[in-house]
């Protein structure tokens, strides 16, 4: 553990040295990009924070950008400052996204919307928009993002009295998830109340 703490310092410790001496600022703004990186993946959000608001500074590509308001988004979810969160992921929707990462930004807009501001029918129409840009090329983050999509709906549905499509959306929950997942787990139980009805 010690050999990898100290490798991560002395990867930070780079590229903050190379952010220092990178004269382009297009690449500068490419390196302060992977430093917000590292310190999001690390979970230390603050610090991550402060980096992709100096990114955005600078003149990074569209899609870069979008990337950038959508990591805010996310680490502001993760600090539970749910109006950032919100303000910054639908900066990053007006931004040129991959589709998978368009419909992940969308169904982080309608967690929000459905977990903390509790509407519900906003929150059903983005996860539907959604559900129709992912496409079948999914990485793991991806897979996580539909698989809450489905899990979400199902609870709409199930809530609303159509158990048909409440039973279809947790079933779909289950095949992309993996089994051992709050989604999986949540939708196994809620198939079970729905089949035991």
């Amino acid at each position: 553990k010690g050999k990898c703490v100290k490798k991560r310092r002395t990867m930070l410790c780079k590229l903050k040295r190379s952010i220092q001496i990178e004269q382009n600022n297009f690449k500068k703004g490419k390196l302060l990009m992977k430093l917000a990186e590292r310190y999001y993946d690390s979970k230390k959000y603050l610090a991550a924070s402060s980096y992709y608001k100096q990114a955005i500074k600078y003149p990074i590509s569209s899609t870069a950008l979008g990337a950038c308001y959508d990591m805010l988004g996310s680490l502001y979810q993760e600090l539970k400052d749910y109006k950032k969160a919100t303000y910054y992921h639908n900066l990053a929707l007006n931004k040129p996204q991959p589709k998978n990462r368009k419909a992940t930004i969308l169904t982080n807009l309608a967690r929000i919307y459905f977990n903390i501001y509790h509407k519900d029918e906003l929150a059903f129409n983005l996860f539907q928009k959604a559900l129709q840009l992912f496409d079948s090329r999914l990485n793991y983050y991806d897979k996580e993002s539909l698989s809450h999509c489905h899990y979400c709906l199902g609870v709409i549905w199930q809530e609303t009295g159509n158990l048909s499509k409440a039973r279809y959306h947790y079933k779909r929950t289950l095949c992309v998830s993996k089994a051992n997942s709050d989604n999986s787990k949540k939708a196994s139980e809620n198939l079970d109340k729905i089949n035991s009805m």
